[in-house]
């Protein structure tokens, strides 16, 4: 197959307000050749066709042909293959609630709050801190991720090799981390160099990925009508896995997932078809356990509610919401505008199916054990992975015209047991991890992890003591109308104290642990924060029973909660410089600190930070570390 290639093609910048650039590829007339990708067609499918969009970024990406898509759940979807695979299907629900290996035997597990570019830059400090110690790689048996918390955690799981300059070259720890720092070394001038291949993402424009997205779907799809739906469905994992993956090759828009090369080698002797096929394993000495959360909202036209959300858990070997909620099928209600009808005893959850068939439906699912499945039209890929746990919008905009478009979608079918009859694939709205449980904590307590560190990357600090002493509350003093003011919502609810949910978070079904050994921790906590002390805390905390996530009562669990807020400490150990910029404030160049905004922090830029405030949240954590 050969296709027409520019001999050049230039962006030019158009303008824009302040930093918003609007990218323009322009075609130089007279110069596009013919260039043969027969190499590149070999890798697709009869039916598919190459996108000659990644052509022009020199990647392999296959889709389907125009006649072979169809308009469904208002967008384009692709039609169902009709070759099948062997896959294997877990049942996990209350009568069968063991997890596959090795998530089963993670006991151990690092958990890392949502916070956009703020949650990537504290992570960074802390996993640059463990790795000094010798905790990392080894140290804990699962990474659980939510949001901004798995744009770090990705890199550091699937990172081999980075783009430098014209070539790729295989990627270092040190160069992921940065080199260790120490507080008076952080000179104005120190903090503005970039040194680590993570923290250097979190400054990648948002904007600017954006305007380069959109300039490519107007280049393309001027003569096309059906393009502007297929572009829109992948243009948000498209620009946030072009941010966060980009710099490593791992945006892969037709790459399959594994859990090691290994797995791929016995996925492949089970289904030979896919022996072409491309994968994205995670590095060999990390983690065996790494879970993605996001957050199953509903089918497409239908809203989304704390009585039906659920937990959406990502992992590259199995993907799937675990258990049924309550332990029940759950209804949903047509969007306002939708002409469709109520949705009553709707089956979600039951199990995992591995990661290469998800997206693919099957006649039988029932009883576990190797299943046949239609071959997914397009693979789960880690780039969409990364995309819906961070998809922020999409529970707001679940039935909105944005939604439609927008909103990172997936088929799915759930896995039936014998109460329960196997119905139909949907298409199903993928929202952010946040918007049900943003400190990827309940996800590991439901596969049985006992001993688990929680990277609380909040906007929230805690309550000024001035204002609110946590110390003085009496024990068994009701906490809810006082939790948003003392610390981070996402924290009070696994105590039980939650606020009202909205119209994009359902925490309401999170309670995991008793409302006494709430008061305690906020107490320790700003002691620790007014002491000039890094607020991490420890408690051993028995369990009370949640049927929504299927957590048993009476479980003994050993939580150590690390809690983004200023350290005094550190912070008298900085050069004159820099806490004078700090002192200024909203108009320094450290504004917010170091509480930086998930959206917005710098003026006109939606998610970036610059290298200085990323670098001086990660030296923060590292010293909290």
């Amino acid at each position: 197959m050969c296709v027409s290639l520019p001999h050049k093609m230039v962006y030019r910048s158009a303008f824009l307000p302040a930093k918003l650039l609007l990218f323009v590829a322009a075609w130089h007339p007279g110069h596009a050749k013919e260039q043969c990708v027969t190499e590149k067609a070999a890798t697709c499918r009869p039916d598919e066709t190459v996108d000659e969009t990644e052509l022009l970024q020199h990647s392999r990406v296959c889709l389907q042909s125009e006649a072979n898509l169809k308009i469904a759940g208002g967008s384009l979807q692709p039609r169902r293959s009709t070759s099948t695979l062997q896959a294997q299907v877990v049942h996990v629900n209350a009568d069968t609630p063991d997890f596959p290996q090795p998530r089963n035997r993670a006991r151990s597990a690092l958990c890392i709050s949502g916070g956009g570019s703020r949650s990537l830059s504290a992570t960074l400090g802390v996993f640059r801190a463990l790795e000094q110690i010798g905790v990392l790689p080894g140290g804990f048996d699962a990474i659980s991720s939510v949001s901004g918390g798995t744009w770090a955690a990705a890199q550091y799981m699937f990172a081999t090799d980075h783009k430098v300059k014209f070539k790729t070259e295989p990627i270092t720890d040190e160069q992921l981390f940065g080199p260790a720092t120490t507080p008076g070394a952080l000179t104005p001038q120190a903090l503005r160099q970039a040194t680590s291949a993570i923290g250097a993402t979190a400054t990648t424009s948002f904007n600017n990925a954006a305007s380069i997205e959109a300039t490519k779907t107007l280049a393309l799809c001027r003569t096309n009508p059906n393009c502007w739906q297929k572009r829109g469905a992948t243009a948000w994992v498209n620009i946030i896995s072009g941010m966060m993956l980009g710099p490593y090759n791992l945006d892969c828009g037709n790459c399959y997932m594994a859990g090691s090369q290994q797995a791929v080698d016995n996925i492949i002797a089970s289904n030979p078809s896919l022996q072409k096929g491309k994968w994205t394993v995670p590095r060999t000495n990390r983690p065996k356990t790494f879970v993605m959360s996001s957050t199953l909202l509903g089918p497409v036209d239908y809203s989304a509610s704390l009585r039906n959300a659920v937990s959406f858990q990502m992992s590259p070997d199995y993907i799937g919401p675990p258990f049924y909620p309550n332990g029940t099928a759950v209804d949903y209600k047509p969007c306002v505008l939708s002409s469709g009808q109520p949705l009553a005893d709707v089956l979600i959850g039951g199990g995992l199916i591995e990661s290469f068939a998800f997206g693919g439906s099957s006649s039988d699912l029932d009883g576990g054990g190797f299943k046949e499945v239609q071959t997914p039209s397009t693979p789960f890929t880690l780039s969409l992975a990364l995309a819906s746990s961070s998809s922020s919008f999409a529970g707001a905009a679940s039935c909105t015209s944005v939604s439609q478009i927008v909103t990172p979608k997936t088929p799915y079918q759930a896995i039936p047991d014998e109460a329960h009859a196997q119905q139909e694939e949907r298409t199903w709205q993928l929202g952010d991890g946040w918007s049900i449980e943003n400190l990827g904590l309940l996800a590991m307590m439901q596969s049985g992890a006992t001993k688990l560190a929680v990277l609380i990357n909040t906007v929230s600090p805690l309550a000024n003591t001035s204002e609110l002493n946590l110390c003085d509350i009496p024990a068994g003093t009701d906490l809810s109308e006082s939790t948003s003011a003392s610390a981070s919502s996402n924290l009070g609810c696994v105590f039980g104290y939650c606020t009202e949910p909205g119209a994009d978070n359902f925490f309401g079904n999170n309670q995991v642990f008793v409302h006494d050994d709430y008061g305690p921790l906020l107490c320790e906590l700003q002691k620790l924060r007014d002491a000039g002390k890094p607020a991490i805390a420890s408690q051993s905390l028995t369990t009370v029973q949640n049927t929504w996530w299927n957590i048993q009562e009476g479980l003994e669990v050993d939580v150590v909660w690390v809690y983004l807020e200023r350290i005094a400490d550190f912070e008298d150990q900085l050069p004159e410089q820099t806490k004078a910029e700090i002192q200024k404030g909203p108009q320094g160049d450290f504004a917010n600190y170091p509480f930086y905004k998930t959206t917005l922090n710098n003026p006109l830029e939606l998610t970036a930070l610059t290298m200085s405030q990323v670098n001086l949240l990660a030296a923060h954590f590292e010293y909290a570390g």
